[in-house]
């Protein structure tokens, strides 16, 4: 298995955030058909920045009520569950090897550490169905509200509110974006 992860992409106003608050962005995996790069993350976003129209990042930046990429990925990380590509493009459905699946979770944990989000989108069912237990879930209480929120306790002893909701391919545009809505109201 690679000894590699890739890169998170950090927004240059990551800090300023949306409403004052830092918000990370979390998809499944990426798939390559020229190989894995530690900066493949970085490479699609960058591409996103100057034009490329991928419907997954037109999507999310609209679910938060930006019509245009360079207003939007600015102001957020984004990570992959899956640290290192699934396959080709064949294999882009692929659920990844359980070895990735346990490096993703450990990954969710540290980038929370590391990069402090108030809110933590998760833009994919297959990715928050792996995510590491909630506070609520290892307490054996169930998830909050109708968007099953979830609480993450930081090393610093802060919160992350994280919010598993549909990956944009499979939701419909309002349902989206009054999700991400609420999701950004929750005061935790």
């Amino acid at each position: 298995m690679d000894d590699f992860e890739h890169r998170c992409w950090l927004g240059g106003s990551y800090n300023a955030g949306i409403d004052g608050q830092r918000v990370a962005i979390c998809g499944f995996s990426h798939y390559s058909d020229e190989g894995d790069d530690p900066d493949l993350t970085n490479i699609v976003l960058t591409d996103v920045m100057n034009g490329a129209r991928y419907r997954f990042f037109v999507s999310i930046a609209q679910a938060f009520g930006f019509e245009d990429a360079v207003s939007f990925w600015p102001r957020v990380l984004f990570f992959n569950f899956i640290p290192t590509s699934v396959g080709v493009s064949a294999d882009r459905y692929s659920a990844g090897s359980a070895d990735q699946i346990e490096r993703g979770k450990a990954r969710v944990l540290r980038l929370i550490d590391e990069h402090r989000p108030d809110k933590l989108f998760v833009f994919s069912r297959k990715a928050w169905d792996n995510f590491p237990l909630t506070v609520e879930e290892m307490r054996g209480e169930p998830l909050h509200g109708a968007l099953k929120w979830g609480i993450y306790e930081r090393q610093s002893g802060r919160k992350t509110v994280a919010i598993g909701l549909r990956h944009p391919q499979f939701a419909r545009a309002e349902e989206l974006r009054a999700a991400v809505t609420a999701g950004m109201a929750i005061v935790a």
